[in-house]
């Protein structure tokens, strides 16, 4: 079980944004400085970007390798079974592994030399990506698709925000990158290999924490969770001052 996310600087802003047009509707999302940036987003540098790295121990880097090893060892049991007539039916899960490809292969596993050579801290270009795999920028695509698909990767998408000569300019940039093995394919690993279940009270004590985690963000006011939500206490202010203009103008409070 994972903490749920707070919102980043973009997230705060759209919402913001989007009380003073109204109601207008928005494809993805909208930076304060009114350039478009992928919905999702986080400001790079953030803390949200840092808890979203996650550093492997070696058991958990072999584990990962592990898997998509597994994983396109079973797309070619599949492929053999169905060339002989033997596999008619298909699961979900085996249509993911079939996505598995030899390139889907390389570029995990070019990732996952980035993941020990940068210590967890991942978020190469496509162009990277393509070169350490020796493939096309848009096989990259395919690949990572493929491989979030099938549960192997988890991404957040990034955006800069830069202040220059007085303007403000905020522009996409690379993803970030953090691994996973999801439970169907740890089934396929050696009997010796599967981890022991997890306890029920450390379920619950995971639980427990999370709840008291939003119990604490419920007692803040819309103005202090924008500054612990932002990773510049000076767009904080920033932010707040727009929040407070906004609800005056609306004539309202935007507290929650």
């Amino acid at each position: 079980m994972t903490y749920p996310t707070t919102p980043s600087v973009g997230d705060l802003a759209t919402r913001l944004m989007a009380d003073a047009a109204k109601g207008k509707k928005q494809r993805g999302g909208r930076h304060i400085t009114e350039v478009p940036v992928h919905g999702g987003s986080k400001e790079a540098g953030s803390r949200i970007e840092e808890a979203f790295y996650r550093r492997l121990s070696a058991e958990d880097r072999d584990d990962a390798k592990r898997a998509i090893m597994e994983a396109f060892a079973q797309r070619t049991k599949l492929r053999r079974e169905i060339r002989a007539g033997e596999r008619t039916e298909l699961s979900a899960f085996d249509q993911l592994c079939l996505k598995i490809t030899r390139s889907v292969r390389d570029v995990f596993l070019a990732l996952l030399n980035m993941e020990r050579a940068f210590r967890g801290r991942v978020f190469p270009s496509y162009e990277q990506i393509g070169q350490e795999a020796n493939c096309g920028r848009t096989t990259v695509w395919e690949a990572l698709a493929a491989l979030e698909a099938i549960g192997l990767i988890e991404r957040l998408r990034r955006y800069v925000f830069t202040r220059k000569g007085g303007r403000c300019t905020s522009e996409q940039t690379s993803n970030a990158y953090r691994f996973r093995v999801p439970e169907l394919l740890r089934k396929l690993f050696p009997f010796w290999r599967r981890p022991s279940p997890v306890p029920a009270d450390e379920i619950s004590r995971q639980q427990q924490r999370a709840e008291d985690y939003e119990a604490m963000r419920a007692t803040l006011t819309e103005d202090e969770r924008i500054m612990l939500d932002t990773a510049d206490p000076g767009l904080g202010r920033a932010l707040i001052a727009l929040r407070k203009s906004v609800a005056a103008k609306g004539g309202g409070s935007l507290d929650s």
